[in-house]
C-alpha cells in the first residue's frame, strides 16, 4: 500500500470534480437520447446512438443494452453490429 499525502488526495478529489466540456456535452446528449429512445422504442437508430454515446461516457452496461436493442429491432444494422463487437471485446 502506498502512502499518499493530504495534498495529493486533495488534488485527486478536486480533479475528480472537474468535468471536461466534452463530458458535459456527452451527458446532455445521453439524456436527450434516452428520452428519444423511450419516445421511439422501435427506432434502431435511436438505440444505436444512445449506445454510442453511452460507450463514449464509459457506461458499458448501458451501451451494451442499447446496442442489443438496436440489433433486435434491425439485425442488419451494420454500425450497431460493429459497436456490439467492440463492446464484447
Amino acid at each position: 500500500e502506498m502512502a499518499t499525502s493530504g495534498a495529493t488526495v486533495a488534488a485527486t478529489v478536486a480533479g475528480a470534480r472537474a468535468v471536461s466540456p466534452l463530458t458535459k456535452l456527452l451527458r446532455q446528449s445521453s439524456q436527450a437520447l434516452r428520452r428519444h429512445a423511450v419516445r421511439h422504442p422501435g427506432r434502431a437508430d435511436a438505440q444505436y446512438h444512445l449506445a454510442s454515446c453511452s460507450e463514449a461516457l464509459g457506461e458499458t452496461h448501458t451501451a451494451r443494452a442499447a446496442g442489443d436493442r438496436a440489433l433486435r429491432i434491425n439485425p442488419q444494422y451494420h454500425a450497431a453490429s460493429q459497436l456490439a463487437a467492440r463492446l464484447a471485446a
